[in-house]
């Protein structure tokens, strides 16, 4: 594409280099952090988190395996450091790994000297040498946290990066593209022309969604007293998200029901729901002896019994998780054998 023909009703054509037109009723923009047609032709605004989410660049690099049977783990590992978080993510042929931070606390090549350092750690299962880090090639990526303030404008609509984008952490990007996507169908599924009206909750909803998400991604560093670098103690003393300060905290009956009343914000089961994991790994225990009392007194039940009865029943499940889990293959193991057989036959030869 070499030049985006704009009217009155939003784009009329996209141009290409060989001289042929791409005319179409909707347009979908994909071109990531450019977009070009969303944020470009339609010159909608941005709006930036970045007071709440600084974080605003990654290195990231891909790693030979050196046993893939150990290393090839069945989920993402993230691991917090001296100015942000590195991802170790084990897919079939390597390892990619990647540090996100903020260029605001530290500067890019020294960032890189610290990423250098994790992957020589023992937070890898395999740390690699200094050679082997010094060998890696290293990209640098920079990204804005935020979102544009209307993704559907007359007929182009923003899916993905083009649209929104907090930093990578709890698969957030993959997952609003999901949702986006399904919102759209949802909204073409009229037999009509689409209206203002379609666009506007088109809007709408994308927005409550992905601010909630982005909360929740707030929430990791919100609720971590770590202090040991700026970085961190600027972290432990940024103000909350002021959605959740004024209509969340004020429903809460006491500090441990805090976690529980922003899901149900959220209209989120409480078992269905990320934020008791993330709280309980910051030490915010939704059920302890003081929420215990709480409850016994103001319903008149045993509730520590029937804790109690919760935990026996959980460790027999453990158990028989377990008991499964030790006659299970690795993970390398059934993907070499389900999936990826025809392809180490055909190495083999």
């Amino acid at each position: 594409m070499v030049d985006i023909v704009t009217g009155e009703g939003g784009i009329e054509s996209l141009i290409l280099d060989n001289g042929d037109q791409v005319i179409s009723d909707l347009y979908i923009d994909c071109t990531g952090f450019k977009s070009l047609l969303l944020g470009g032709a339609m010159n909608e605004p941005f709006d930036s988190w970045a007071d709440r989410l600084p974080n605003n660049r990654a290195w990231a690099t891909r790693i030979e395996y050196k046993d893939k049977e150990l290393e090839l783990e069945g989920f993402t590992n993230s691991t917090a450091i001296e100015n942000g978080w590195c991802w170790n993510i084990p897919l079939w042929s390597r390892l990619g790994a990647g540090y996100v931070y903020s260029d605001k606390f530290v500067d890019p090549e020294d960032a890189k000297e610290e990423f250098k350092k994790y992957l020589m750690s023992d937070r890898m299962v395999i740390p690699r040498t200094r050679e082997e880090v010094d060998s890696l090639e290293f990209k640098s990526i920079p990204f804005k946290v935020g979102m544009y303030e209307r993704t559907f404008v007359k007929n182009v609509v923003g899916i993905g990066l083009s649209a929104a984008f907090i930093e990578p952490l709890e698969s957030n990007g993959l997952y609003s593209i999901h949702e986006f996507l399904f919102k759209l169908v949802d909204i073409l599924n009229r037999e009509q022309k689409i209206s203002q009206y379609d666009r506007d909750i088109f809007n709408a909803s994308c927005k409550n969604m992905f601010s909630g998400f982005a909360q929740f991604v707030g929430l990791h560093y919100a609720l971590s007293h770590r202090c040991d670098t700026e970085y961190w103690k600027a972290a432990s003393n940024r103000e909350f998200d002021k959605a959740i300060l004024d209509n969340v905290v004020p429903k809460s009956q006491g500090y441990a029901d805090f976690g529980l009343s922003y899901m149900d914000r959220w209209e989120y089961a409480t078992n269905r729901a990320g934020i008791p994991y993330i709280a309980t790994g910051m030490h915010v225990n939704m059920v302890n002896e003081s929420r215990i009392r709480i409850m016994e007194e103001q319903f008149g039940i045993d509730y520590k019994r029937t804790v109690d009865e919760f935990i026996r029943l959980n460790n027999i499940n453990k158990a028989k998780w377990q008991a499964a889990a030790d006659l299970s293959p690795t993970l390398y193991a059934y993907l070499r054998d389900n999936f990826y057989s025809d392809e180490i036959m055909e190495g083999e030869k």
